[in-house]
């Protein structure tokens, strides 16, 4: 995979952090990053990004996680102007994005009109 320049946006709320511009319709947007981790990291960190556990309705949520050793910043944000189960259907959907998409990828994002997900090796987001 290699990364690609996009312009930044936030999609979700006026104090989020940058985020891609989302895909058209129920289309993802994604981007991954160049560098990658080792073999299982990933999956660990996509266990930990679940739409059940982090879709807040009220708030962007900006969390951090240590996958074997590895620290990363998460970022997922809603949409507010759906309903809450869209929206965990919509990160659940952008995991498997970039699963597919970004395989072992040290940093990754993925946008659609009801979320969008990011996690990065570095601190993007408070």
């Amino acid at each position: 995979m290699t990364a690609t320049t996009t312009t930044f946006v936030s999609s979700y709320k006026d104090s989020s952090p940058a985020c891609l511009p989302p895909g058209d319709k129920e289309v993802f947007n994604y981007q991954c990053s160049v560098a990658t981790l080792p073999g299982g990291v990933q999956e660990g960190l996509l266990g930990f990004i679940d739409g059940d556990k982090l879709v807040n309705p009220d708030t962007d949520v900006c969390t951090g996680d240590t996958v074997s050793g590895t620290a990363f910043t998460v970022y997922v944000g809603c949409n507010r102007k759906f309903p809450t189960d869209p929206c965990k259907d919509c990160v659940n959907g952008a995991r498997t994005v970039m699963r597919k998409h970004c395989p072992d990828a040290a940093g990754a994002q993925a946008a659609a009109r009801h979320c969008c997900v990011r996690y990065e090796t570095y601190k993007f987001c408070t």
